[in-house]
């Protein structure tokens, strides 16, 4: 990943684009990387899942009724770092680690106002359509100024999670894993009844307080 600082190194201030330019097709190119604009943070992509979507695109050119726009950058379940802080934000710095949102709210709308974001009215969803996804090295996304922030779960570097978070979900905060491996190699230690067990689980399964996750494969 070369956005931010190590971009100067390079020479010219542009990022790396796998750009989707036709049927089972891409293309790595050089794009523009701008700064973070008032109220964004700027995001090196550190890992990125492929969605079911993700694979119609490359080799249908569509997914489900709507035609791919080439070229077009899809990828929609990353995790990352932020690199730069736009004008305005507090409460991020460089080095903070997360899972970023595809979805782009307005939140001005009688549903965002409501806080019913999932229904926005303007919704944009990133990867769909004309709208680039992070199959790209870095990304400014708008930090929100009544949800928490659109498109980032901060998660600097050990983080507390919420009641309910499944055993993925806090693989993807972690960093993601750089193989797929399997149900059977993902266990909690956790103590029950006094005793530091070591408990198989499934990306399904929920987190409970103080558990650690142990993956038996390569980590990201």
């Amino acid at each position: 990943m070369k956005c931010g600082a190590s971009l100067a190194a390079r020479g010219f201030p542009d990022m790396q684009v796998a750009e989707l330019t036709g049927l089972r097709h891409f293309d790595i190119v050089d794009r523009p990387a701008p700064d973070p604009g008032p109220g964004e943070l700027q995001v090196k992509v550190a890992a990125i899942g492929i969605c079911g979507s993700d694979m119609h695109a490359y080799s249908e050119g569509a997914v489900g009724e709507s035609p791919c726009h080439y070229p077009m950058v899809i990828g929609h379940e990353p995790s990352g770092v932020v690199v730069k802080t736009g004008a305005g934000v507090s409460g991020f710095s460089a080095g903070d680690r997360g899972a970023l949102e595809p979805a782009l709210y307005c939140y001005h709308c009688e549903f965002c106002m409501r806080g019913q974001h999932n229904i926005c009215a303007h919704l944009r969803f990133m990867s769909s359509g004309r709208e680039p996804g992070y199959f790209r090295e870095c990304v400014n996304i708008p930090v929100a100024k009544r949800f928490y922030i659109s498109g980032f779960i901060k998660n600097p570097g050990s983080f507390v999670l919420d009641t309910g978070t499944t055993v993925g979900q806090a693989i993807i905060l972690a960093g993601g894993l750089n193989d797929r491996g399997s149900d059977r190699r993902l266990t909690i230690i956790r103590v029950v009844a006094g005793k530091t067990v070591e408990v198989p689980v499934k990306m399904e399964d929920t987190v409970l307080p103080n558990d650690e996750i142990k993956v038996k494969s390569r980590f990201f």
